[in-house]
């Protein structure tokens, strides 16, 4: 096995580690994973796992070994008793993998994706509406436009307003409990004996059945309200999965879940950057302002052109990765990603890997590797560009992202085109329409802004901030852009 600490009989490493699991700590658990080497294993009851912590490693046997490593642990809560087995995240690799797998991916390719640029477009133009006419809900509004997205893009639904705030509410929460039980901290998953235990008898398998049907419940009723939608002109994922569903080998369930799992936002990063590091902000601006000008706003067409915002767009995902150990990978529309499972025997650079081993990513400690990166902690998009101000790709086997926050091999993210796309549209949109600055307190100082982290999808805590409409025909232009969709 590759080298790790060591741990005590029975326990392994799992008392070193307690706090492993709490996303506050992760940065701290990922810098001791760094300085053990390229590649290290742990102990955890009995459990081997091995933490991948540099791109070759990664790319070796993620992608280029994906056949052994593209298996996920047995997850009894998160993946049998709350989602029957049909959450893609959670499935074993095998046929049905396979079948899910493929439908994701012509629902998601680069090509099929460029489908849903109008609407994105719009969605920005509403997004940016909403954050200046309402400075004072932020965080609310940004929470209802990912998720309005979102259900556009999968569903093909409309633009959701406020008084759809209970649908939001619900997904987000449907995130929140996936991505938490994603992380295994159930005894069963330990004794699995314990799942025959009658339901009466055990409240965490009454919980996760009765979240089995309410979760059935919600994206079944999203994919049946396609149905009689599917000869509409309206392109989203659903009616393209769902007309396809008997090629794919998939029933209503299984369409369901697959277009369930895409609901997340990096937005509040890209805000809290620009707090922190306004001369980032003041160059993004430039470029705008001297490739898009002022009477119209920002478009996908422009993207060839806008090359520090693309730069910015990879630096937010390399700088904040939503998912630091790859125990939960949700980012923008992203599903839900838990650990890797190698299918077979295996030996990498004289260190054995055992059957049924689980695979980390390492995300934050690739993001964030110094010989990669320099200066990791500094959000800083020029480490995209060249001296010229051009793309350029510091990092070789991350497919042109730039990072590792998509994952990797056959379990990469099938919506990380969807991802890098609408942070794109939406950074530009916001950056054309307002000045991104820090709030002030009742007397009048600035309100200083503090880097910390919440919960499973690493988002930021609450942080305040003002954005300043930059002219006074900024909502009237942005509403030529809404009212032509709307027509």
């Amino acid at each position: 096995m590759p080298p790790g600490p060591l741990g005590m009989p029975i326990f392994g490493n799992i008392l070193q580690l307690r706090r492993s699991l709490y996303w506050g700590q992760a940065h701290r658990v990922e810098r001791k994973m760094r300085t053990e080497g390229n590649i290290l294993s742990i102990n955890i009851l009995g459990q081997h796992i091995v933490a991948i912590n540099d791109f070759a490693t990664s790319a070796e046997l993620l992608g280029r070994r994906s056949g052994i490593y593209s298996d996920r642990p047995r997850l009894i809560v998160a993946n049998k008793l709350m989602c029957n087995n049909k959450n893609p995240a959670f499935l074993p690799y095998g046929e049905h993998w396979r079948k899910v797998r493929k439908a994701g991916h012509e629902g998601f390719n680069t090509r099929a994706v460029e489908a849903y640029r109008p609407m994105q477009e719009e969605h920005a133009a509403r997004r940016v509406s909403a954050l200046l006419i309402d400075p004072t809900n932020i965080d609310s509004h940004i929470r209802r436009s990912a998720a309005s997205t979102v259900l556009s893009v999968i569903y093909g639904w409309q633009a959701l307003d406020p008084s759809m705030d209970s649908v939001m509410q619900v997904i987000n929460n449907w995130v929140d409990k996936t991505a938490r039980e994603a992380v295994p901290r159930h005894l069963v998953e330990i004794f699995p004996w314990m799942l025959h235990i009658p339901t009466a008898l055990a409240p965490w398998k009454k919980w996760a059945l009765q979240q089995r049907h309410e979760d059935r419940r919600l994206f079944q009723g999203f994919v049946e309200g396609m149905k009689d939608t599917t000869e509409s002109k309206v392109s989203c994922c659903a009616t393209m999965i769902l007309a396809n569903s008997e090629r794919f080998g998939l029933n209503l369930e299984d369409v369901a879940w697959l277009c369930g799992g895409f609901f997340a936002s990096s937005i509040r990063f890209f805000l809290l950057a620009m707090l922190l590091h306004p001369e980032s902000m003041r160059r993004a601006r430039q470029e705008i302002d001297t490739v898009v000008g002022r009477s119209r706003l920002p478009t996908f067409a422009d993207e060839p052109n806008l090359p520090y915002i693309s730069a910015m767009v990879k630096e937010v995902f390399r700088w904040r990765p939503v998912a630091p150990l790859n125990i939960s990978n949700g980012r923008n529309f992203l599903v839900v990603l838990p650990l890797t499972r190698a299918k077979q025997d295996d030996w990498y650079n004289g260190y054995f890997i055992p059957k049924g081993t689980v695979v980390i990513q390492n995300i934050w400690g690739m993001n964030h590797d110094p010989a990669v990166f320099a200066g990791p902690d500094v959000f800083c998009p020029e480490r995209y560009l060249d001296r010229n101000g051009h793309a350029r790709y510091p990092v070789q086997d991350t497919m042109g992202f730039g990072h590792a926050s998509f994952g990797a091999g056959r379990r990469i993210c099938c919506g990380r085109d969807l991802a890098v796309q609408s942070l794109f549209i939406n950074v530009a949109t916001i950056l054309w329409a307002a000045d991104i600055l820090p709030a002030k307190s009742a007397d009048g100082k600035l309100v200083k802004t503090h880097l910390s982290l919440l919960n499973f999808h690493r988002e930021p805590a609450p942080f305040k901030c003002v954005l300043n409409i930059r002219a006074e025909n900024v909502l009237q232009i942005a509403g030529r852009v809404i009212h032509a969709q709307d027509t």
